[in-house]
């Protein structure tokens, strides 16, 4: 059947390379298309057909989707998602994946995170930024109890470069307002890579949870007040030496942290002429970030080649999560005779 007419909702979200675009079209036969900006893509159809078969397509997509996918741990994020915003509408879902799982990118509160504004755009009320990132928190951190803090979730959905600020009562974000030559300098000079190892956030999580100390908890939040401070001043060195003195720090945390691989290539990039850097996510594999000045990078980049380590290109994200409508009209006839 050919809709009329209808409206289309779009959502993206997330830092590249892990960002999602979500399109979502909701009328008599809608769909929602989403995909991940150069590496994931997810695609999704949306369907709220006539009330005579609108309950079979929501058992199918709710109901036995998650009776049959429970035990499956690849859906098991998705259908707590839907579980979460419980749409009155039936929908199919469909997810490919061509970036490495467990990479230390936040690559699941990505995902979560665009579903969710996707669906926000059918709702009556929307949710603001703020509810968004604490729905993704719920989904993740206590639905799931998959370990972690609120980071994620807050800088996925509210991008750019923030200092954010969280307490047992309060959760605010305090954009950074750096100069444009500094947001272009410090970009030129982050190498991001990976380190060809995967690993399990939540289990790195507690492994360095139960070894945090207060005297580490102190050094991260003054390194974290000296770092806001040297990007808001443009003082990029000085910023790219402390992100390996956090690395230093959470390396000592537990053993699990690193392993000889990951040292080996922290030792390479350094040795080649990287200021600093760090493994991304909670450790064990993941994502290296170094901080490189220019004229060191083909060095530092080659160095890390021999060391089968793969650089991914990428910008900083200043938008975060975005949605949007557009309306939606029937394709031509394609057996029309336009002779």
């Amino acid at each position: 059947m050919i809709p009329t007419r209808g409206r289309r909702a779009s959502g993206r979200s997330g830092t590249r390379p892990i960002s999602f675009i979500v399109i979502a079209q909701k009328f008599d036969q809608a769909r929602v298309r989403s995909f991940h900006h150069h590496n994931l893509k997810l695609c999704a159809r949306l369907t709220n057909q006539r009330a005579d078969i609108r309950a079979r397509l929501r058992r199918v997509t709710r109901a036995d989707l998650i009776a049959q996918e429970r035990g499956d741990d690849r859906f098991l994020l998705i259908t707590t998602v839907i579980e979460l915003l419980k749409p009155e509408f039936g929908f199919d879902l469909y997810v490919n994946s061509d970036f490495p799982l467990s990479s230390g990118l936040g690559g699941s509160t990505a995902l979560v995170s665009a579903i969710i504004g996707c669906f926000n755009e059918f709702r009556r009320d929307p949710l603001d930024n703020y509810e968004i990132a604490e729905l993704a928190f719920q989904a993740e951190r206590v639905t799931l109890n998959m370990s972690g803090g609120w980071q994620d979730q807050y800088a996925t959905v509210f991008g750019g470069l923030n200092y954010l600020e969280f307490t047992s009562d309060d959760n605010v974000v305090h954009p950074l307002r750096l100069a444009d030559e500094t947001r272009l300098e410090l970009e030129s000079n982050l190498l991001l890579c990976f380190s060809n190892q995967q690993h399990d956030s939540a289990a790195m999580t507690v492994a360095a949870a139960g070894q945090a100390s207060m005297e580490f908890i102190d050094e991260i939040g003054d390194l974290t007040q000296r770092m806001k401070s040297l990007l808001l001043k443009g003082r990029l060195n000085e910023f790219g030496r402390l992100l390996g003195r956090t690395w230093s720090l959470k390396r000592g945390l537990a053993d699990s942290v690193s392993n000889p691989r990951l040292d080996a290539i922290y030792a390479a990039a350094i040795s080649a002429g990287a200021l600093g850097g760090r493994l991304l996510g909670a450790g064990g594999g993941g994502h290296f970030l170094f901080f490189v000045n220019p004229p060191h990078r083909q060095q530092v980049e080659s160095r890390l080649t021999e060391l089968s380590v793969v650089t991914t290109p990428f910008e900083l994200e200043t938008r975060g999560l975005q949605s949007w409508r557009v309306k939606l009209y029937p394709e031509a006839p394609t057996d029309v005779d336009i002779n």
